[in-house]
């Protein structure tokens, strides 16, 4: 147990510093006035979208295993709809109802769960996440992409139904999460290789995406900070960390008949905290921005903990 907490604590310590480094950036005015916005907005469409295409571009279809994402993906949109139209109860708008929804659902996969999964349960664990990931980003961003855009056009006066939906829909298809999703998976569907030049570029672009996204958080924190939003946060957290695990667990047991490595993967992964994405979203539509960058910050801190005793007991 000691040694896996003191693991765990070497991959999380990483993820506060550059959060830390990004915190006193904006304490130092690095950014200057309206910088973290606009270096926000480039990492959106500069960085994440080469992440996302090589991802998806590497996904082999015919290998993926239907019962550990039926029971992950099932339970974590059905748990995303219940949070979205919650709030949607209370009065919020469906945009900051769904970056809510997303905070409270999108797990942190590549920067903590490939190491963490790989750890505890080796490469056939590491295989189970990896068709998680494939699918991660494609199914629960566009998902909240499609929300967003939807309200965005319903926010125009006389805009007709079926207009609303046509620019929805075109909003949603070159949106810059969702377009190179789509893209790279066609791409994989090819089975032709990238050239190595634009393979080793995309590479190189992509792997800033992540370690940038952090230190933006660290850097928005100046500016939201914590406190005024700390009911939310740590509604989104609880949610995160503790309801979403134990949900995936019991349908993947009960309702699937998932059981040993499958099911020990599929719940880890769905105990890890807030993804930096769930930040990127917000900050692009300028909603639930605080309570998302709280929530990353917060919801990893936590996982120390709440991963220790989830791998103890699972192992």
């Amino acid at each position: 147990m000691e040694v896996l907490f003191s693991t765990l604590l070497s991959i999380l310590l990483p993820v506060f510093a550059l959060i830390l480094v990004g915190y006193v950036a904006g304490l130092r005015g690095v950014f200057g006035e309206g910088g973290v916005d606009t270096l926000t907005k480039a990492t959106f469409v500069i960085f994440m979208p080469p992440l996302l295409f090589r991802s998806m571009a590497g996904v082999e279809l015919e290998q993926l295993s239907a019962r550990p994402l039926l029971a992950y993906f099932g339970t974590t949109v059905v748990l995303f709809a219940a949070f979205t139209w919650l709030q949607n109860r209370r009065g919020k708008n469906s945009t900051l109802a769904a970056c809510r929804a997303i905070t409270a659902t999108f797990s942190n996969t590549v920067l903590l769960g490939i190491p963490i999964v790989q750890l505890a349960f080796g490469s056939a664990g590491l295989t189970i996440l990896l068709m998680i990931v494939a699918l991660h980003a494609l199914i629960l961003l566009t998902l909240a992409t499609v929300i967003i855009e939807f309200d965005q056009q319903r926010k125009q006066p006389g805009l007709p139904i079926r207009m609303m939906v046509v620019q929805t829909l075109k909003s949603a298809l070159i949106h810059p999460v969702v377009l190179p999703i789509i893209l790279g998976l066609l791409w994989g569907l090819t089975n032709i290789a990238l050239p190595i030049p634009i393979d080793q570029t995309l590479s190189l672009l992509g792997q800033a995406g992540p370690p940038v996204s952090l230190v933006l958080l660290g850097a928005s924190l100046v500016s939201y900070g914590i406190q005024g939003q700390l009911a939310t946060t740590l509604l989104c957290s609880f949610i995160k960390l503790i309801i979403l695990p134990i949900c995936v667990y019991l349908v993947g047991r009960f309702v699937f008949g998932l059981s040993g490595l499958m099911l020990s993967v599929i719940s880890i992964t769905a105990a890890l905290p807030t993804g930096a994405n769930a930040y990127l979203l917000a900050q692009r539509y300028n909603e639930g921005v605080a309570e998302a960058s709280a929530s990353i910050a917060l919801s990893t801190l936590f996982a120390l903990v709440t991963l220790s005793i989830l791998l103890a007991l699972l192992r």
